[in-house]
């Protein structure tokens, strides 16, 4: 995953976006079709909160002009349950405006 991640994305780690710092981002290269991706990390919260963070903190307007797919991911740690849980929301933006919102999840992996 790692030579994938190194060949197609420039990864960038707490990157500020007017409010707050996003914990991670992938931006694809220009000559790949992959999306560009969000990830917020929570822990002992829940997957739900962490895509909430990314949805009220605007997180995804640091892709302005952007034309291609987004895809946001808010991914919890249960330290009890020792359980990771997942929210997978994908927007697809023209420009400045996102046209199209799937929203997929929680999903919960052992």
């Amino acid at each position: 995953m790692l030579i994938l991640c190194v060949d197609r994305f420039l990864k960038i780690e707490e990157l500020p976006s007017g409010h707050d710092l996003v914990d991670v981002v992938f931006i694809p290269k220009r000559d790949t079709a992959y999306p560009a991706i969000i990830i917020e990390l929570k822990w002992d919260k829940s997957s739900n909160d962490a895509l909430e963070q990314i949805n009220s903190n605007k997180y995804a307007s640091i892709f302005e002009g952007y034309t291609g797919n987004v895809v946001k991911v808010g991914i919890n740690y249960d330290s009890e349950k020792k359980v990771h849980s997942c929210t997978i929301e994908k927007l697809t933006f023209y420009g400045a405006v996102a046209l199209i919102k799937l929203v997929r999840g929680p999903f919960v992996m052992r």
